[in-house]
Formats: structure tokens, C-alpha cells, sequence
């Protein structure tokens, strides 16, 4: 099979792709793996949400930057720190969305709203899903109480 085709009687295409799948799984190997994989020729990465939420996007434009550009250490990574998407955090708790919503007394449409990227939440909410991250037992066992 030749490995090129004319895409609009004009251009000519590679036919070799990559499926950036399980790169998320080792980042630095990931990006190892990637590079590599252009110098052999691959012209098309096919990356997609599923792989993980962005994160594969985030390693092909790193193995496709600067070759000598270090990726982040493990101890520079656990220093990061952003507001976890609500659907990983209630995942991460093992919760149902009615179960999320329930305890932690928020509108079952909003939390669908958030998790379908429909809406995000405000200040407010992000600071509850901090608190939410940070212990979510206090937060359950806080919420839980009776309100005087």
C-alpha cells in the first residue's frame, strides 16, 4: 500500500497516524514516545477528551515543543494545584450525582449543568468544591448538621 494519497487531487498526505491514547499514562514517557514517533514519520495524533480530560493534548504540544524542554517532576506536579472538575472530584468520592448532590446540598440540574460543561460554577461554589477536595468527610459531616 503506498503510504501517501492526494487529499483533494492536489496535496499529498501521509497515511501514518498515532492514537495518543496511553500517553496520559506516563507523561514523560509519553512524551518520549511521541517524538519518536514523528521522527519515524507520523504526520496525524489523534487525540480526543476521553484519554483523559486534556491531558493527552497537553503531552503532544509538550513532545512537539523544544526536544530539551524537561517535563515536570512528580514533586513539581504534587505542588500544582487547581480546582478539581466536579465530575473527577465526585467520581474520586465514589459518589452517584444524587448522592453528590444530596450531601453536599446542591441542585441535582447544576451539578449535571457542571459535569456536562454547561455551566461553571461560580466563586462560591468553586470554594465549596475546595472545601469539598480538601476533606470531604468534614464537609459531609458539616453539612450533615441541623441548622439552628
Amino acid at each position: 500500500m503506498n503510504p501517501t494519497f492526494m487529499l483533494g487531487g492536489e496535496l499529498e498526505v501521509r497515511r501514518l497516524g498515532f492514537g495518543a491514547m496511553r500517553v496520559v499514562e506516563d507523561r514523560e514517557e509519553g512524551v518520549r514516545v511521541l517524538r519518536r514517533a514523528v521522527e519515524l514519520g507520523v504526520t496525524l495524533i489523534d487525540t480526543a477528551d476521553i484519554y483523559g480530560a486534556g491531558a493527552s493534548e497537553e503531552i503532544v504540544a509538550e513532545a512537539l515543543s523544544d526536544p530539551d524542554a524537561k517535563p515536570l517532576t512528580p514533586e513539581q506536579l504534587a505542588r500544582m494545584r487547581r480546582v478539581s472538575r466536579v465530575k473527577a472530584l465526585r467520581q474520586r468520592l465514589g459518589m452517584t450525582q444524587e448522592a453528590f448532590a444530596l450531601a453536599f446540598h446542591l441542585p441535582i440540574t447544576t451539578l449535571r449543568d457542571w459535569e456536562q460543561r454547561r455551566s461553571k460554577p461560580d466563586a462560591p461554589a468553586r470554594a465549596l468544591l475546595l472545601a469539598i477536595e480538601r476533606d470531604p468527610d468534614a464537609m459531609k459531616r458539616l453539612l450533615a448538621e441541623p441548622t439552628a
